[in-house]
């Protein structure tokens, strides 16, 4: 198991790292997310090897399997776990139910493919939302600093106030773009979408075992649930964003009113004095007029 471990992580490094797409076109977030199915020749002699087990990724040990407990599903939920992977340890020959004169159907590698199928969804969508989720967070230290930027007090950073307000632009562009997808992911991912895209995989024959907490019915339950947390939990962070954002907003309009409002009195005092010789002058034929 450790060998499966060390060729993931050069795959990794020596092949998907160059990939383009989704999750890979920004220094946020670069992994694939991916599905790996198991056959073991029998799951119970499986399930008595600790050593093979550490390889089980685990909600708290809890997974879920059908009802013969010959097929199991095994994922992590943790936010910071960038590697999502979901995967499936199936009896070999599970698929194999009975036998047909004729057919030459491999009914066990089309189950395979079926669970593979099934669960790819979640597993993508899941490691959207955690792409998401990374997203916000290296927003919010750049908003941070922005703010810590635009407080400190030095004269020479009002001449470079273009280059603040265009850094300016860039923050808020990004938090509207994060917005404008949550929101996207609310209307088209609710509760019904998500059993419309998965109606074909039968996820809710999946039911949980091992947990240390109650957990709901059935897989196809706890990903509905799971990926409407994780969505109003981005819109809950977001929304603060856009909050420390209108305070940051107020306060560059202020600076720049006031650097504008500077800005004006230093011109019109430089006019005055260029243009003083020519009032004076204009002050002393004024002068001579009113005396005549």
């Amino acid at each position: 198991m450790t060998l499966v471990s060390d060729i993931n992580s050069q795959v990794k490094n020596c092949l998907t790292k160059y990939f383009k797409g989704y999750f890979h076109k920004n220094d946020i977030f670069k992994t694939l997310p991916s599905v790996q199915l198991f056959e073991v020749d029998d799951i119970n002699l499986f399930k008595k090897d600790r050593d093979i087990q550490h390889i089980c990724r685990s909600v708290f040990g809890g997974y879920f399997a059908l009802d013969d407990d010959q097929v199991e599903v095994h994922f992590s939920d943790s936010w910071n776990d960038t590697d999502q992977i979901i995967q499936i340890f199936k009896q070999k020959g599970h698929g194999i139910r009975e036998t047909r004169n004729g057919d030459l159907s491999d009914y066990d590698d089309l189950e395979s493919i079926t669970l593979i199928d099934g669960v790819s969804f979640p597993c993508v969508f899941n490691a959207i939302l955690q792409d998401q989720n990374h997203k916000i967070n290296k927003l919010k230290r750049q908003i941070y600093d922005q703010i810590k930027l635009s407080g400190k007090r030095y004269i020479l950073k009002y001449f470079f106030l273009l280059g603040m307000n265009r850094r300016y632009l860039k923050l808020k562009y990004a938090s509207i773009q994060i917005l404008l997808t949550i929101k996207r992911f609310e209307d088209e991912f609710s509760n019904r979408n998500i059993r419309l895209y998965t109606r074909d995989n039968s996820l809710d024959i999946f039911k949980p075992r091992n947990f240390r907490i109650n957990q709901e019915k059935n897989l196809l339950s706890y990903f509905t649930l799971s990926f409407k947390y994780q969505i109003n939990r981005l819109n809950d962070k977001s929304n603060r964003l856009n909050e420390v954002f209108k305070s940051l907003e107020e306060f560059n309009s202020y600076k720049t009113n006031l650097f504008l409002q500077l800005f004006s009195v230093v011109i019109a005092i430089l006019a005055f004095i260029f243009a003083f010789d020519s009032f004076k002058e204009f002050l002393s034929k004024l002068y001579k007029l009113i005396i005549k």
